[in-house]
């Protein structure tokens, strides 16, 4: 079984990529993740919640 690179709880480093155009935020994880997993995540400021991949170590990346 692979180890959780982003556990419930944890701040992750969130990063958007469309094109050129990258941006970074943080947000709080809503679930364990895997290398390539799809995970829960809540934004800090909104409280909104959204999908991400995990990427790396406390790292999701949102693919638009």
């Amino acid at each position: 079984m692979e180890r959780a690179l982003v556990r419930k709880g944890d701040v992750v480093e969130v990063s958007a990529v469309n094109g050129l155009l990258a941006i970074t935020m943080r947000a709080i994880a809503r679930q364990d993740g895997t290398d390539g997993d799809l995970i829960l995540l809540r934004n800090i400021d909104s409280a909104k919640e959204f999908s991400a991949r995990v990427i790396g170590e406390n790292r999701v990346e949102v693919i638009f």
